[in-house]
Formats: structure tokens, C-alpha cells, sequence
């Protein structure tokens, strides 16, 4: 596998010593050099290119601006930043903006060239397999929460310590509040439930936390203290490895349509 390297280098010495590391290591290669960005985006237009490599330095402004621009212009290309001398923080303002490495010019030798260029090539493929996930997933919780909203149920979770509770944006709205409109705890939910159901749901969540059992509930809940809903719940204990403690976690669906719906069919 040959891969096709774009140099924008504007000094033709610096240039020449980087050509010479790549010949004359065995790794395969055709490399292109350019001084100015307008070249580049020509070169690209014209030749297959794998990789960028371009020369910034410290307080030359002028050098950084054309690495964000490249990496703005060119995401599907991995990027190697370049600079004269090693500096730790060009190199980091390197990565943040958006290189895959950063090498010092005269630390380098053939060994070190090929090593720098192969991982910035896997670092940015890595790099584009997890935003292509993270799309994926956004996606999924777009159509997830949308999904919720049409069966108007709403997940939540409970420390069984602290009482604190966390909502979905649907569990929220079936209680009448706007998403994220308060911290939620068990008291906040108590608060909604129709006095004439208060115990059951009190037994059922202090019952519901002592065991690993699924336990399941239909309530009624006071919205903005006037309208009636009828509520499915069902929670079960669960240990959160990562957080090293006990939750409740449940969900909660409104079936007041499905219960009047029901009664009319009666």
C-alpha cells in the first residue's frame, strides 16, 4: 500500500530534509509539496492524498491559522503538525485543533517519521469510527425520546440513599413540569399522587427498593393539582458498577386514555 502524503512546507530546506527521512526508510509513499494553501486544494483536486503534513510555528500566527483551516477544509484527512523545535504547548494546541501529532522537524529521523505518520493515521481513524458512532447513538436517542413522547413514557432512576431522582424529559411532562425544570427527588413524585393512593405508592417504593424484583403500579397523579392521570409504574433495584451504589431504576407510562378507552369499550 502506497500512501500519498501533502506537504505544506514553506521553507524548501525544511521540505527537502523531511523528502529525504521518507526515501529513505522502506515505507511506501509518493509525497507532494505545497507553500500555500491555494496550492494545496489544487493538488488535492488533481492527486489521491491519504495524509496532510504542515509546518506551524511558535508566534507565527499565520502557520496555525492554515492548520485549522486544512483540518476545517479536509476532515477525512489525518493531519501531522510540524515546528522547528519541540514545544509542548504548540503541540497541544496542535491536537486540540484538530491534529492527529505534532513532531519537531529536527527530532526527527526515519524510524520516528514513519512511526508519527502511521499513528496519526490510526488516531484518525479511531477518531472518525467514534464520531460515526456517536452519530448513530444520537440518532437512536432522537428516535428513543421521540418513541417515548408518542407512548408517553418516560424512564427515571432513584438513589435509594438520598432519594434523588433523576427524569426523563416524558416524566417530566406527565407530571406537568418542563424538562429539567427542578431536581427531582421521591418527595416531588409523592407530592403528585392522588391522596387516596398516597400509602399504596409510599409501600410500593419502600417495598420496591428492599429486593432485586421487578414491582409494578397503577397510581393516580394530581397534575397542577386539578387533572387526574392514571400512571403504570415499575421499578426494580439494580447496582450502578460505575457509580459503585444502589439505584431504583423504573419507568412510568400514562395510560389515562388507555383506561378511558377501555371503560368506553365497556
Amino acid at each position: 500500500m502506497i500512501t500519498h502524503i501533502l506537504l505544506l512546507e514553506a521553507q524548501p530546506r525544511w521540505s527537502a530534509l523531511l523528502a529525504k527521512h521518507l526515501e529513505g526508510s522502506a515505507f511506501r509513499h509518493v509525497i507532494y509539496q505545497s507553500t500555500s494553501v491555494a496550492a494545496c486544494a489544487e493538488i488535492l483536486a488533481d492527486h489521491p492524498v491519504d495524509m496532510l503534513m504542515v509546518d506551524i510555528n511558535p508566534g507565527d500566527s499565520s502557520g496555525f491559522a492554515t492548520l485549522k483551516t486544512l483540518i476545517k477544509d479536509f476532515p477525512q484527512l489525518p493531519v501531522i503538525a510540524l515546528a522547528s523545535q519541540n514545544n509542548d504547548v504548540l503541540g497541544m494546541q496542535a491536537i486540540k485543533a484538530g491534529a492527529q501529532n505534532f513532531i519537531a522537524r529536527t527530532e526527527l529521523d526515519e524510524r520516528r517519521m514513519v512511526k508519527a505518520i502511521r499513528y496519526a493515521i490510526l488516531r484518525h481513524k479511531a477518531q472518525l469510527q467514534l464520531q460515526e458512532e456517536a452519530k448513530e447513538l444520537n440518532r437512536l436517542k432522537f428516535y428513543f425520546l421521540e418513541v417515548q413522547k408518542l407512548a408517553k413514557f418516560g424512564t427515571w432512576e432513584m438513589d435509594i440513599v438520598t432519594n434523588a431522582m433523576k427524569w426523563a424529559d416524558e416524566v417530566f411532562r406527565i407530571f406537568g413540569f418542563h424538562p429539567n425544570s427542578i431536581s427531582p427527588s421521591l418527595s416531588n413524585y409523592l407530592d403528585s399522587v392522588h391522596p387516596l393512593d398516597k400509602s399504596q405508592v409510599e409501600a410500593f417504593f419502600e417495598t420496591a427498593t428492599r429486593d432485586g424484583h421487578i414491582h409494578r403500579l397503577q397510581h393516580r397523579i394530581l397534575v397542577a393539582g386539578k387533572t387526574i392521570k392514571t400512571i403504570a409504574l415499575q421499578a426494580k433495584v439494580c447496582y450502578d458498577e460505575l457509580e459503585q451504589q444502589f439505584l431504583l431504576i423504573g419507568g412510568i407510562q400514562d395510560i389515562t386514555e388507555l383506561k378511558f378507552t377501555s371503560f368506553e369499550s365497556f
